[in-house]
């Protein structure tokens, strides 16, 4: 099994445990090395907890993420690039995570700076990027930045939650079709499973109680038993050989 870690570029501290709980957890015990990278860190965004200033949640937001990654057995494999996020760089508060249809100037100058630390992080080991299914900036960023960066053709995309449970499967499978025809890679579909899959996820998704209210946990467990409770997430088929069938 190759030694490279599995790179998971995940927007915010909470992407990857919402949309990679079960996934993450069962290539561990098999285990793959995984590397969380969380990119814009920076935030005042918390609104289920106490008002604060950006150091203060942001710092909260750490704490969350570090419980999560002892929960998968990676305390030491979490990445946190400190850069602002959308409210912030746009200091335009909520509205600011809006994705037009066009990116600006100041956007791709981002997805520029962004795909320069992954590239630096990850060199040419596999990536796991976020499909960006819905209209937040930061995860188009992501994942254009992801692909900008990479050097190797073992990639995922994963269904960035809780956006992948208002689209239809059509839809999710149109986006994949799109980035695999720019990229001239072909993606397949894989459901990942874990012993205790909804239980663990739910476990994970209870630690960030800033940023998730129990409908939400209920809708993102709900999306999970759209696949016998588990997670789907795309692969190119040199990645499908590092991570087995």
């Amino acid at each position: 099994m190759n030694s490279d870690p599995m790179n998971v570029i995940s927007p915010h501290k909470d992407d990857a445990a919402a949309s990679l709980s079960i996934s993450l957890a069962a290539l561990s015990a098999r285990g793959i090395p995984i590397r969380i990278i969380n990119c814009f860190t920076v935030t005042q965004f918390a609104p289920f907890h106490s008002a604060g200033d950006s150091t203060d949640i942001s710092a909260l937001r750490m704490e969350e993420d570090c419980i999560f990654a002892k929960e998968l057995g990676i305390a030491d494999a979490l990445v946190d690039l400190g850069r602002s996020d959308a409210p912030l760089r746009s200091q335009a508060g909520i509205r600011g995570i809006i994705c037009q249809d066009q990116l600006d100037a100041e956007d791709q100058a981002e997805i520029i700076s962004l795909a320069k630390d992954i590239r630096r992080l990850t060199y040419a080991g596999p990536l796991l990027l976020p499909l960006a299914l819905g209209n937040h900036i930061d995860h188009h960023i992501a994942l254009r930045a992801g692909l900008l960066a990479r050097e190797t053709t073992r990639i995922a995309l994963y269904e960035d939650l809780p956006y992948a449970a208002s689209r239809k499967s059509s839809e999710i499978e149109s986006v994949v079709a799109r980035i695999g025809k720019e990229l001239g890679l072909e993606f397949s579909p894989k459901v990942i499973h874990f012993d205790n899959a909804l239980q663990f996820k739910e476990k994970c998704l209870r630690i960030y109680k800033s940023q998730l209210t129990s409908s939400t946990i209920c809708r993102l467990l709900d999306y999970a038993k759209l696949f016998d409770c588990g997670e789907r997430i795309w692969l190119t088929p040199d990645l499908r050989r590092t991570v087995g069938d």
